[in-house]
């Protein structure tokens, strides 16, 4: 038996699509939500504090990433 990893969003089809493009006055090329795991998720994450940052590792250097 293979592990299944949780689906934490539901792509939405294309009728869904097409009434949100309808509403949004564009077109919407994709478009998800949240399952039930996802939101699970999200009140774990609201619920715990925020962990402190580490301090930075002897020789670590900072890199900032562009934007794609």
């Amino acid at each position: 038996m293979t592990h299944q990893p949780a689906k934490w969003v539901e792509m939405a089809d294309r009728e869904t699509r097409a009434e949100l493009s309808s509403r949004q006055g564009r077109p919407v090329q994709w478009a998800a939500r949240l399952s039930a795991a996802g939101h699970d998720l999200l009140a774990c994450t609201r619920a715990r504090p925020a962990p402190a940052p580490s301090p930075p590792q002897p020789g670590a250097q900072d890199v900032q990433l562009l934007p794609s």
